[in-house]
C-alpha cells in the first residue's frame, strides 16, 4: 500500500531531532521512503492510494510499550474479599488466581481488548509476558491472532514458573520454544518471541537452565520480572547466596535480547551486571506507585548508561498517562522537580525503540527514510511553534494530553480518523462481558498456591 501524509506537523525524533511545519511523508509496503514538505511532496505522490490530511496536527512515530500483561484486562472492577497489605499477597490473592481462570477465549479477547487500546492510544509497539496456568500451549497464538488482527508490532513470552509444580513449568517453556521456533521460521518482523519467565523467586534452578538452553539454542533472550518487590531479592539472598541478577548471570540468562522489568531494588553490583551484558530494563511507574513496592533508581542507572525503557505491567497499553506519571514520580521521590522529564521522556520515546531493535532487528521509533512506517497522527494542534529544542514539551504536555486520530504500523492504516476497520467494538463488548463474568466467578475458588514455594 502506498500512504501520502500531508499537511503535518512532523516531530520525526531522527538523529538530529528535526521537526518540520507543513511537512509531508510518504510510504510505500513498511517503509517511509520520502520526507519533505507538503509543497514538495504533493505533486509528486499524489496518485498514492491514501491520502491523509494531518490539517497541521503533530505526526510522529507511534510509541512502544516495553513490558506488558495483557492478560489483565479482565480484573477491571472484579470484587475481591479483603486481604492483608504487601505485594506477595496481591499475587497470591489476586494475580495467581486470575491467570489461573483463564481459558483460550480469555486469553484471545483480553489480547484483543489490549490491542484496540493500543491502536486507539498510538502504541505501535508491544513486549507482552503472558500467563495463563491452565491454558499454557498454544496460548501464545491466541494473542499473535490478537496481534495480526490488529496489526500491531509484537514480541510476546509465556511465563514460566515452578509455583504450580514442575509439570506446569515444564509446559511453560515449551511452549516459548515453540512459539520462538514458529515465528523465526516465518520470517515476519511483525511477530518476534523471547523466553519468558515470572522472577527469580518462583523458579527452579532447574528451570532456569532448561531456559538457557532455549535462549542459546535460538539466539534469544529472556522477559523476566526482577526486584520488582524486596521479597525477590531476599528469597535470592537466603536460598541462592546471590542478588537476582547474579542468579540469572549464573545460569546465562543474560545478553542484549534479555529485558529484566522493574528492578527497584537491585544493588550497585547488579548496575554492572547489566551493562556487561547490554541488557535491557523497563520501568514502570504507575504500577510501582499502585502496588506500593517502591521506585526503581531512574537517574542512577541513566547514569551508569543502563538501557532502561518504559512499560505499563498490564496497567494500560497507552504510553501517554505513563510517560507523566514516570515524570512525576522522579521528581517527587527525589525532592527535586528539575529531573526527571528528561529521563522519562528519554526512556519512551528513545530507549524504547532502540530495544525493539535489539530484540526484534526492525527500525522504528523515528520518522526517517528506510524506517518501518510506524506512526501516528495525534489530535494534537499545537500554538506554538514547535522546535527541536522543546519537542519535549510539545510531546509531554501537548500530545499526551490529546487523542490519536490515525494509526499507521508496518505502512497499514490501523485506525483512521478515530475508527479501525473490521473493528466491531460493541460486539467484542458483548462477548467480553461473558467472559469476565466467567473468569471472575472462577476466582474465589482457586488456590493461592502459597505455600508452594520458595525454592
Amino acid at each position: 500500500m502506498s500512504i501520502l501524509v500531508e499537511n503535518a506537523y512532523l516531530v520525526t525524533l531522527n538523529e538530529k531531532s528535526d521537526v518540520v511545519k507543513n511537512g509531508a511523508l510518504y510510504i510505500e509496503k513498511d517503509k517511509i521512503v520520502d520526507i519533505s514538505t507538503t509543497s514538495n511532496l504533493h505533486e509528486k505522490y499524489k496518485s498514492a492510494e491514501e491520502i491523509s490530511n494531518a490539517k497541521v496536527s503533530v505526526v510522529m512515530p507511534g510509541f512502544t510499550c516495553a513490558h506488558m500483561h495483557f492478560y489483565r484486562a479482565f480484573a477491571t472492577e472484579m470484587s475481591l474479599p479483603t486481604f492483608p497489605p504487601g505485594f506477595l499477597n496481591v499475587l497470591r490473592n489476586m494475580w495467581w488466581k486470575i491467570d489461573q481462570a483463564l481459558d483460550k477465549d480469555a486469553v484471545y479477547y483480553s489480547a484483543l481488548l489490549g490491542y484496540i487500546q493500543a491502536v486507539k492510544s498510538g502504541t505501535t509497539s508491544v513486549i507482552d509476558h503472558h500467563a495463563s496456568p491452565k491454558y499454557v500451549m498454544n496460548s501464545l497464538d491466541e494473542i499473535e491472532n490478537a496481534a495480526r488482527k490488529l496489526g500491531v508490532r509484537s514480541n510476546l513470552a509465556y511465563e514460566v514458573t515452578d509455583r504450580n509444580g514442575p509439570e506446569e513449568a515444564q509446559l511453560g517453556l515449551d511452549e516459548n520454544e515453540r512459539f520462538i521456533k514458529k515465528v523465526e521460521s516465518s520470517k515476519d518482523d511483525l511477530i518476534s518471541g523471547l523466553v519468558g519467565l515470572h522472577a527469580s523467586f518462583t523458579l527452579t534452578d532447574q528451570s532456569l537452565d532448561r531456559a538457557a538452553s532455549i535462549v542459546k539454542e535460538y539466539e534469544t533472550g529472556v522477559h523476566v520480572h526482577v526486584a520488582e518487590d524486596k521479597d525477590d531479592m531476599t528469597h535470592a539472598r537466603q536460598f541462592h547466596n546471590s542478588t537476582v541478577l547474579e542468579r540469572l548471570e549464573k545460569h546465562n540468562l543474560l545478553n542484549e535480547k534479555s529485558l529484566v522489568a522493574h528492578c527497584i531494588h537491585i544493588e550497585d553490583s547488579d548496575f554492572e551486571i547489566i551493562k556487561r551484558y547490554n541488557a535491557n530494563i523497563s520501568h514502570q511507574a504507575r504500577s510501582n506507585m499502585n502496588n506500593a513496592v517502591g521506585t526503581m533508581r531512574l537517574l542512577d542507572m541513566v547514569e551508569s548508561g543502563l538501557t532502561v525503557g518504559m512499560g505499563t505491567d498490564g496497567m494500560s497499553a497507552d504510553m501517554k498517562p505513563e510517560l507523566m506519571s514516570a515524570s512525576f514520580l522522579h521528581k517527587h521521590s527525589n525532592r527535586n522537580n528539575t529531573v526527571g522529564t528528561v529521563e522519562a521522556y528519554n526512556a519512551l520515546m528513545k530507549t524504547n525503540p532502540r530495544i525493539m531493535r535489539k530484540i526484534m532487528g526492525v527500525e522504528t521509533g523515528s520518522l526517517k527514510v528506510n524506517a518501518k512506517a510506524d506512526l501516528i497522527i495525534t489530535n494534537y494542534y499545537p500554538k506554538s511553534r514547535v522546535t527541536p529544542e522543546n519537542e519535549l514539551g510539545h510531546v509531554m504536555f501537548g500530545v499526551t494530553s490529546e487523542s490519536v486520530k490515525t494509526t499507521i504500523i508496518d505502512g497499514r492504516i490501523a485506525m483512521k480518523d478515530f475508527a479501525i476497520p473490521g473493528i466491531d467494538e460493541a460486539k467484542i463488548t458483548e462477548i467480553c462481558e461473558k467472559i469476565a463474568t466467567d473468569v471472575w466467578n472462577k476466582v474465589p475458588d482457586l488456590p493461592d498456591y502459597s505455600e508452594s514455594y520458595p525454592f
